[in-house]
């Protein structure tokens, strides 16, 4: 008796293990250092900027909204945090993204299929989910890391990508970041990939770039770049050192064509 009872509270303790791939410790760390790199860049638009976790909604979500009381709020589902591919490297550079829709800059959303009396009052100078992606590796993640040292402990195989972190930086903690960010991106996409399973639409990363050229940058509303261009995306912002007109350095990682148009 005292064996299966044993038992059960270890089956219990397992559980309760493998349920949340992010603890909430972890989203707190990550929590209160994007507070403190992006709140005062927020106030000075205006802005009070909030990280939340939602209790509610089984389908995992993770979103940036800016309320009428002047609130610009990221809301994380619980749900996100519990998938099992989740980790705090990915979590990182997920809500690195959704700052990116307050202050990634250029391409805006552009609310196209809204009428004209909805769109006069949708919140202005969101960036669009590939401008999102790009600031989220080629500024966020980057600045994160030097507070949140986690970040830096993946490390990716040595590859033709992996070298060209060594080429694009000098310094080894920058070099870190970007061999830890490869893998992140990767892991994310996969994140990614079981959020739109939850969703009803089954895909799977190719874990690879798409290397298709868009006729026009994917920016109306709840459009999304393909897994695929997702992925390129935040790698190319991970091989992205700026010069001081804040271009890529090596012109190679800029924004993807698949999702960007000039």
């Amino acid at each position: 008796m005292r064996l299966q009872f044993f038992s059960i509270i270890m089956m219990m303790i397992f559980s309760l293990n493998i349920q949340a791939s992010v603890t909430h410790e972890q989203f707190n760390k990550i929590q209160s250092n994007l507070l403190k790199l992006y709140s005062k860049s927020v106030a000075d638009l205006n802005g009070q900027f909030d990280i939340v976790i939602k209790a509610d909604g089984a389908i995992p979500q993770a979103l940036s909204r800016k309320t009428s009381e002047g609130v610009w709020q990221i809301e994380v589902y619980q749900s996100m945090l519990d998938l099992e591919r989740q980790s705090i490297q990915t979590l990182g550079m997920m809500l690195c993204h959704e700052v990116g829709h307050f202050l990634g800059g250029e391409a805006y959303v552009v609310g196209r299929q809204l009428t004209p009396a909805v769109r006069s009052r949708a919140p202005k100078k969101m960036s669009c989910e590939g401008q999102a992606d790009f600031f989220s590796t080629s500024v966020c993640f980057r600045k994160l890391a030097d507070l949140v040292p986690e970040l830096r402990n993946f490390k990716e195989e040595e590859s033709d990508l992996s070298n060209e972190c060594y080429l694009s930086y000098k310094q080894q903690d920058d070099i870190d970041t970007c061999l830890s960010g490869l893998k992140t991106a990767q892991n994310l996409s996969l994140v990614y990939e079981d959020v739109l399973v939850k969703m009803g639409f089954p895909t799977q990363f190719q874990n690879r770039f798409d290397n298709t050229v868009t006729d026009r940058t994917l920016n109306y509303v709840g459009e999304y770049p393909t897994l695929e261009c997702r992925y390129q995306t935040l790698v190319h912002g991970l091989l992205c050192p700026k010069n001081s007109d804040g271009e890529c350095i090596d012109p190679r990682w800029t924004r993807p064509l698949c999702w960007f148009n000039h």
